[in-house]
């Protein structure tokens, strides 16, 4: 698990020092700019993601035709991928925008590092990403000051996880061919499996990022960029739970009946135990973390303490989710994040008006609380997940 942790605190990092260069070169509007547009890139991503990875784990374990799957999830998501950029194009109608959009493509071979995943080699994807960040970390410093402009911005930042999935590929996966398949079994199967989790990751990441949209349409770019660095201080955080989650999950599906719960209880407590100490950190020293980003940006400091609350409801729903997928329970992730979204917008367009960006923070504490506590404890399925958690 080390590498696993390790890797995530490498992202986390190299992610907020990347934030504090563009803070600074960059203007609040303009700075407001890059994070609307980043905001709409990630659910661009999720989109293309398809919610397949878990079930790609679980197939990936029981199959005989471990290459068909690997070339049959590129496929489907390369089409998801052509629609999507389709839509970019009508939305925006900026050549410019569609073009830095269309390096979203190179997402579709992170299942390159979902082998790696599989088997357990954190210590290799750690390296990857040291060498890739650390080598883009020095380009950004380079070009964003002399070039001064968001769109530079959006291109170095999209830039960083390809580059990992194709050092994967031509280096570490040359064996591995991804040829044209169609097996209509194995396409069901992942279809019927993932979307119920594809819609409901996209609703998932449409519910983190449309406080920004929103934000963005109903304020000023500015009020954005506010927003997001307390976001962005409390944000990257959620790194330790995907650690976690990525290392525990595989080791969950290979584990015999018996031992299974035991397994999922003892990440559930630490997970739920690193949240609550790194949000109670943020509240106390939160506000010192806001100067680094420069003065522009000092209400931040007010809605900081507010947006650490989110901490641990997002450790809490990213490793639960993860759990449902598991146990065969994905619809309930999709009725959840419908659920939350819709009371997470009701609220903004309510709140945002009369309270501007804190009303953002109360609406989405508000709607994560619904969606990760009251439903979890109504839904009768997840209620059962919960108590066989608790006995382990």
């Amino acid at each position: 698990m080390k590498y696993s942790i390790l890797e995530k605190i490498l992202v986390a990092l190299f992610t907020f020092i990347s934030h504090i260069i563009f803070a600074r070169a960059l203007s609040p509007s303009e700075y407001g700019d890059f994070l609307y547009h980043q905001a709409i890139f990630f659910i661009l991503i999720q989109v293309v993601a398809f919610g397949i990875k878990n079930n790609y784990f679980m197939l990936y374990k029981y199959s005989r035709y471990r290459g068909d799957i690997f070339s049959i999830i590129c496929e489907i998501r390369f089409f998801i991928f052509c629609i999507t950029v389709l839509l970019i194009i009508i939305i925006f109608d900026d050549f410019k925008i569609t073009l830095i959009y269309s390096i979203s493509l190179f997402f579709v071979i992170d299942v390159f590092e979902w082998d790696k995943e599989y088997t357990n080699d954190f210590k290799l994807i750690f390296i990857v990403r040291f060498f890739v960040l650390s080598t883009l970390m020095i380009v950004k410093l380079i070009l964003i000051n002399i070039y001064n402009h968001y769109y530079i911005a959006l291109i170095l930042w999209l830039i960083e996880l390809p580059c990992c999935y194709i050092i994967y590929y031509f280096i570490f996966n040359k064996r591995i061919k991804i040829t044209l398949v169609f097996n209509k079994k194995i396409i069901s199967l992942l279809i019927k499996r993932s979307f119920p989790i594809f819609i409901a990751s996209v609703v998932g990441i449409i519910y983190s990022r449309m406080d920004q949209i929103m934000l963005n349409n109903l304020m000023q770019a500015r009020d954005v960029a506010i927003f997001s660095i307390a976001q962005k201080l409390t944000e990257p955080f959620t790194i330790f739970a995907y650690g976690i989650v990525s290392y525990s999950v595989p080791k969950i599906i290979k584990a015999t009946v018996v031992d299974k719960y035991a397994i999922i209880k003892k990440y559930f407590i630490l997970l739920i135990g690193l949240s609550f100490v790194i949000a109670l950190f943020m509240i106390t020293f939160g506000d010192k973390f806001v100067d680094i980003f420069g003065r522009d940006y000092q209400e931040s400091k007010q809605i900081l303490p507010y947006m650490c609350l989110t901490i641990p409801f997002y450790f809490f729903s990213s490793y639960f989710a993860s759990i449902l997928v598991l146990e065969k329970h994905s619809k309930l992730i999709f009725y959840k994040s419908i659920i939350g979204l819709s009371v997470n917008l009701s609220l903004n367009y309510i709140l945002i008006p009369l309270l501007g960006v804190k009303g953002v923070v109360i609406s989405t504490i508000i709607a994560l609380f619904i969606s990760n506590i009251i439903l979890t404890l109504l839904f009768r399925r997840s209620r059962k997940i919960i108590i066989k958690i608790l006995k382990g």
